[in-house]
């Protein structure tokens, strides 16, 4: 049984972490608090979190499309390009960004081959469909974003707090920065699997 002050405590840090994570639900803040080394059960952790009247969520503000992504997304996978090289293949959905005739042209002078998913099947690209509603949940919808300096912090923070310290199920609650580390431990062990 926690002592008064721990679970004082426990009540500051859920309220902190609502307030860094917003967007996030009781399940990943409770997986964060529990992290973060707190010994709490879910049961009392969520009856915290209803009683502050944590769990009715505010809508972030809405942000007006951009008519023509296609040139962005190009001038985007050109910088991965020059730090990684160009890929043989990009897998993408059919949206208007990726099936303009800016995107073919790109990709056929760089010899990559253009893979899509089928229209109406977004669990062919499920781990990207995923990652792309969260940035939109998490930064696009939720900010107000007035210049290009400030959506690219923005962006980078939320980058690094989603692969350093966002636990992910997929991943057994681990963080991807956490899978890397794995990975990479492993592979120096042994290199010939």
């Amino acid at each position: 049984m926690p002592s008064t002050s721990q679970i004082l405590t426990g009540i500051d840090c859920l309220i902190d972490l609502v307030d860094r994570f917003p967007r996030y639900g009781f399940r990943k803040l409770f997986k964060v608090l529990r992290r973060e080394g707190h010994p709490f059960n879910h049961k009392r952790v969520h009856r915290v979190y209803c009683k502050l009247k944590l769990n009715h969520t505010q809508k972030g503000k809405r942000r007006v499309p951009n008519r023509n992504p296609a040139p962005r997304v190009v001038r985007a996978l050109d910088r991965v390009a020059a730090r990684r090289g160009y890929p043989r293949q990009v897998t993408m959905d059919n949206g208007p960004e990726f099936v303009s005739s800016v995107m073919a042209e790109w990709a056929a002078d760089h010899a990559v081959q253009m893979e899509f998913s089928q229209p109406g099947k977004p669990t062919q690209n499920s781990l990207v469909e995923r990652f792309n509603r969260s940035f939109r949940e998490e930064v696009l919808d939720f900010h107000v974003i007035e210049t290009l300096k400030q959506m690219r912090e923005i962006s980078e923070d939320w980058l690094v707090e989603y692969i350093e310290s966002r636990p992910h199920e997929a991943f057994g609650d681990r963080t991807p920065g956490e899978i890397r580390d794995l990975l990479k431990c492993r592979n120096s062990e042994n290199p010939w699997p």
